[in-house]
């Protein structure tokens, strides 16, 4: 509970609740003009939140100025720009920026005003935030990932249309082939990616794309990547292409590689794993053996 010193601090967030303009003027202008009635940095503070709260954009400026703290949180670990995100409060949000507010902050669980825009759909906050904070390396792959495995993809499209340099695409890029959305995966490629580059994980495009895709999107994605020069003969990952279709039952995929070039023998660039030997590793965990995909093949 905040302190509260004089008549001002006492009635002023009552007020606001109230949204009685008229006696928070009064409150304000009282403080001002008597030393004995001075409102307490907590209470400005807690004002500042139930102003941002309310959407009282006025009194948000008029608590600032009068030195409520921008960032300040309150005990549940929230802060006015995660307010005014919670909200929806696109000129809110705008307004605490301008007025100093740092966008990086997070709240007790580890959110920022981002993350919390984004899986809202408030896409007019996200694109303010954005403006003013563009996350990179780890915590941009964590959004990315966490946005398309909670089928977020038009949250996750507005992202990458902002993180647009070619090292933010590049990262954005394997969580963009997760989407299944060729038209994100495109955009990226525009800007730079390239497809054969492993992601964080070690994966390659066209391995994620087998690891985590089904039908419809999988046959679609692995044919889009292969035309625009993903490698089908091998793989800087551990395993080729071929024998991820075996270790993650993709059988679809397998006749589609081998007419496009796929090595039978080929191995990736770690334990050594040909298609037969994934194949072998698929059975062990119960899937359907491939193998009748693999020994018509001119295995060496």
């Amino acid at each position: 509970m905040a302190e509260i010193i004089g008549e001002p601090g006492q009635k002023l967030i009552p007020a606001l609740e109230n949204e009685d303009l008229y006696e928070v003027d009064r409150l304000l202008s009282q403080s001002e003009q008597s030393m004995s009635n001075q409102i307490s940095y907590d209470a400005r503070n807690e004002a500042l939140q139930v102003a941002c709260r309310a959407g009282q954009e006025f009194y948000v400026h008029k608590m600032i100025s009068a030195g409520a703290g921008v960032d300040t949180r309150t005990s549940f670990g929230d802060f006015p720009l995660m307010i005014a995100v919670e909200e929806g409060n696109a000129n809110m949000v705008r307004l605490l920026l301008d007025s100093g507010a740092h966008a990086q902050q997070e709240n007790l669980a580890g959110e920022t005003a981002l993350k919390v825009a984004l899986y809202r759909d408030h896409f007019e906050c996200a694109k303010i935030l954005l403006d003013k904070y563009k996350p990179a390396g780890k915590n941009l792959a964590r959004l990315a990932r966490g946005l398309v495995e909670a089928g977020h993809t038009e949250a996750f499209k507005l992202m990458a249309s902002h993180c647009n340099d070619q090292v933010s695409s590049q990262i954005l890029l394997v969580p963009a082939v997760m989407s299944g959305d060729t038209e994100i995966v495109q955009s990226l490629l525009d800007r730079g990616a390239d497809l054969n580059i492993p992601y964080l994980s070690g994966d390659t495009a066209l391995i994620a794309a087998v690891k985590y895709l089904s039908e419809p999107h999988l046959m679609n994605m692995v044919i889009f990547l292969v035309k625009n020069g993903a490698q089908v003969k091998g793989s800087v990952y551990k395993y080729s292409p071929l024998a991820a279709c075996a270790l993650f039952d993709k059988p679809s995929v397998i006749n589609y590689l081998v007419n496009s070039g796929a090595d039978v023998n080929k191995v990736g660039d770690g334990d050594c794993i040909t298609p037969s030997a994934a194949d072998i590793e698929c059975l062990k965990n119960s899937y359907e053996s491939h193998l009748s995909y693999f020994l018509p093949l001119n295995f060496a």
